[in-house]
């Protein structure tokens, strides 16, 4: 009689109840995760710095006050050398602004000296007339190099940003406000005035009854004589 073999049956291991779940990114899960996490970092507190002592604390103001001291005097010795560096930087314009002028009048002082010497054996004015020419006409050239130029005055309107007026008189000629004659020009750089130009201006035409009056005065002078 053959014997029947127990069949066993092999049971499948179960899973394990205690392995962790994936939690979702984003979910009120993952949410209170990281709440629990930052709390729990909030607790560690940083060490505190231990109390100084009055003397500690004096002597940390006493290094406080000695390195702000030591900015100040430095950011002064930067002020002074800048104020200095400036005022060498200005004196070196003016010298140089002043020696750029004589090399251009100097050649005028040239020609002033030989005319002057030439005036010794010139035997008519016609040459010393000529010496002088030359000598005005390189002032002039003179004038155009350092650009200066002459304030134009007879027959322009007056300017009192550049003509002072020593005069007026009547004219028939001139309108009035306009200018006359020159007694003494004036120049200009730029426009920087050197000097105003001194004119005289026109008061408009003669009235009738001045004229009338300056022709009888010169009749009864005429009569008396």
């Amino acid at each position: 009689m053959k014997k029947k073999k127990a069949q066993t049956e092999v049971a499948e291991p179960e899973e394990e109840h205690g392995e962790a779940e994936e939690i979702p990114e984003g979910s009120p899960a993952e949410t209170e995760a990281e709440g629990s996490r930052d709390g729990a970092r909030s607790h560690i507190e940083e060490p505190e710095e231990p109390e100084l002592s009055d003397e500690e604390k004096i002597v940390r103001l006493t290094e406080q006050l000695e390195a702000a001291e030591e900015r100040i005097l430095r950011l002064r010795a930067e002020q002074d050398n800048f104020r200095k560096r400036k005022l060498r930087e200005l004196d070196d314009t003016r010298k140089n602004t002043k020696i750029a002028t004589l090399e251009e009048i100097l050649p005028v002082l040239d020609q002033f000296q030989m005319a002057v010497a030439a005036i010794q054996t010139a035997d008519d004015l016609e040459t010393i007339k000529q010496g002088m020419e030359m000598i005005l006409n390189t002032f002039h050239r003179c004038f155009d190099n350092l650009g200066v130029e002459r304030v134009q005055t007879v027959g322009q309107p007056f300017d009192p940003n550049v003509h002072e007026a020593v005069s007026a008189e009547a004219s028939d000629e001139a309108p009035a406000e306009h200018i006359i004659s020159e007694w003494k020009a004036g120049y200009r750089l730029g426009n920087w005035l050197l000097r105003p130009a001194a004119v005289v201006v026109s008061t408009g035409p003669v009235e009738p009854a001045v004229a009338d009056e300056a022709t009888e005065e010169n009749e009864e002078t005429g009569e008396e004589e």
